[in-house]
């Protein structure tokens, strides 16, 4: 039996696409969010990284090993995200009969996440660890380089992943930052959802409606601005 696919848009303006495979034994959800690292306040360079990195500390109603990235490992599933320059992106996969349980974490995360102080010092260590890693990567480097060529937006020139130099220093501020840029980018006019497993696609629909229930509406995401090269590039 062949694909089928249904576009819907839900409560607040958030828009779902839906996949329904028959044979499939797997299912997967993937959650966009129309903000990125070019939306942070200049003060904290790498503050959405470190957002996407804590949104997987916990939420108000799953944490420790109910929340969604043991769990899905639990289950023996795979979890990951991405911090992109206008775009955050989270995706778990895992056995078909498991992508309720999925949702509903998936949901609460980015809802509700606990964005506990405490858990701000060993994430900024996390994301340390990763840019010197990303160092050594000649094609990260080759993309800073491409983004450095850029005259406009400035915000390309910006740095983007965050060390503890800069998410360091003032924990309270950077706390503050941390929950005015949650409650700004993450609503369901930024958020674009996509379901695929053998349900139905009106089983596939009722989930996405329950993703979607609780979500401020927010304003419309800004458009992208023009690229242009520097002279020199």
């Amino acid at each position: 039996m062949a694909l089928a696919t249904r576009v819907v848009e839900l409560a607040g303006g958030l828009r779902a696409t839906l996949l329904h495979q028959p044979q499939a034994a797997r299912a997967a959800a993937l959650a966009r969010v129309s903000v990125g690292s070019h939306h942070e306040p200049q003060r904290f360079a790498g503050l959405a990284h470190l957002l996407e990195h804590l949104l997987f500390s916990g939420s108000q109603r799953y944490q420790g090993d109910e929340r969604l990235m043991a769990w899905v490992q639990r289950q023996g599933g795979s979890v990951n995200a991405t911090t992109l320059a206008r775009h955050s992106a989270f995706f778990f996969e895992v056995a078909a009969d498991g992508l309720p349980e999925g949702v509903a974490r998936l949901q609460d995360m980015l809802q509700t996440p606990l964005l506990s102080l405490n858990d701000i010092p060993r994430e900024v260590a996390v994301i340390g660890a990763e840019n010197r890693l990303i160092q050594q990567h000649e094609p990260a480097r080759r993309e800073a380089a491409a983004r450095h060529a850029m005259a406009k937006p400035a915000a390309f020139r910006r740095f983007q992943v965050g060390d503890t130099d800069s998410l360091g220093g003032d924990a309270a501020s950077l706390h503050a930052a941390l929950h005015h840029f949650h409650h700004r980018y993450y609503v369901a006019s930024h958020l674009q959802l996509w379901l695929q497993g053998p349900q139905t696609l009106d089983e596939l629909a009722e989930l996405a409606s329950a993703f979607a229930a609780g979500f401020r509406p927010g304003a419309l995401p800004d458009a992208a601005p023009p690229l242009a090269l520097s002279a020199d590039a």
